[in-house]
Order: structure tokens, then sequence, then C-alpha cells
């Protein structure tokens, strides 16, 4: 072989090698994105249900503000209809509180219309909410995981304000600002008392 055809061989190896490189980074390429897109799949797919019920509290689909603070407590002599703020299986009344297993659904409601108080963290870890209502009514929601209002938020009775973990305990505490709390019982989810 002379050294000029030698030297054309020599560049046909080389070129012939980059695009053999150049096609196992493409095929490379594709696989990493493929992971990746599977991989997401995956994570949606088994994940979905918690992700809902996150969005679902961190972004209402229902009306979360009242549009206007003035209407919804107009009437101070409004009858209050305070019903419990989880579906639950079982529930027990001690003094001012009532313990309530939750059952599957994740999703806590505002008991009644009102005014978001206070949003903090209890000692155990678990956070609360507590709402107050006409009448010199409040109440706490407490054991929650993520709660989706923030102090000086106006809720609507019904609406979607936080989350438990499933078949958890949560405790929802009565206040009076005019004294104690007697005689607390709940007929048909609605929270009766005597003052």
């Amino acid at each position: 072989m002379t050294n000029l055809n030698q030297s054309a061989y020599s560049h046909n190896v080389i070129n012939v090698n980059k695009h053999k490189i150049n096609i196992l980074k493409f095929k490379i390429s594709i696989l990493i994105f493929s992971i990746i897109i599977l991989s997401c799949a995956y994570l949606k797919v088994y994940n979905l249900e918690f992700y809902n019920y996150a969005i679902k509290v961190m972004a209402p689909t229902q009306e979360l503000y009242s549009e206007s603070g003035n209407v919804v407590f107009a009437s101070l002599s409004k009858e209050l209809k305070i019903v419990l703020p989880i579906k639950c299986d079982h529930f027990e009344v001690i003094d001012n509180s009532i313990i309530m297993n939750g059952v599957d659904n994740v999703m806590v409601l505002s008991p009644e219309t009102g005014i978001v108080k206070e949003v903090g963290k209890l000692n155990h870890g678990g956070k609360y909410i507590k709402i107050e209502f006409t009448n010199g009514i409040s109440c706490s929601i407490e054991n929650l995981v993520v709660v989706g209002v923030k102090r000086g938020d106006i809720v609507k009775k019904g609406i979607e304000i936080a989350t438990i973990e499933p078949n958890s305990e949560v405790v929802m505490k009565i206040f009076s600002s005019s004294g104690t709390i007697h005689n607390l019982q709940v007929i048909k989810n609605i929270v009766q008392w005597t003052d």
C-alpha cells in the first residue's frame, strides 16, 4: 500500500468510527429519554391518588374565599349548624372535643362558614386550623397533614381546607367566648351544645 492509499484508508476508518460513535450516542440518548418517560409514567400512575388530594387542597376547584366578607357575617343572630369536618365511621364526645376516626376519605371540610384565625403545628408534628364563626363560637381541627388555608382566609361551609392520613384520628374542639360549652353532642352529623 502506498502512503496515499494508506492515508485515505485511515481517513475512511476514522469517519466510519465517528459515525458509529454518533449512532451510539443517539441510541444512548433515546434510551435515557425512554427511561425518564417511563419513570414519570410509573410515578404518575402509582402516586396519582395522593397527588390529586394535594392539588385539591392547594388549588381548590370550588370557590374558597367569600366574594364579600361583610355578607358572610351580616347577621349576628344566624343559627350555626356546625357539621363534622370529615366523614367518619366512629366518633366520641369528651367535654368540648369530638374525636373522630376517619375513613378512606382524606379531605377535611370547613364545618361552617368562618374566618381562619390560626394555622399551626401541634407538639407531636400534626397541624391544626382554628376557625372563628359568628356568635363568639370557634373550633379547632387537629391532626391534619396538608393545610390549604392561611390565617385571615374566609372559608365557606363544606369547602375542602385540609387533608388527613387515611383512617387517622381527627380532633375537633368547640369554643365559646361567652363561657364553657356544655352537653356537646352530634345529631345527624350536626354538632349541638348548650352554653
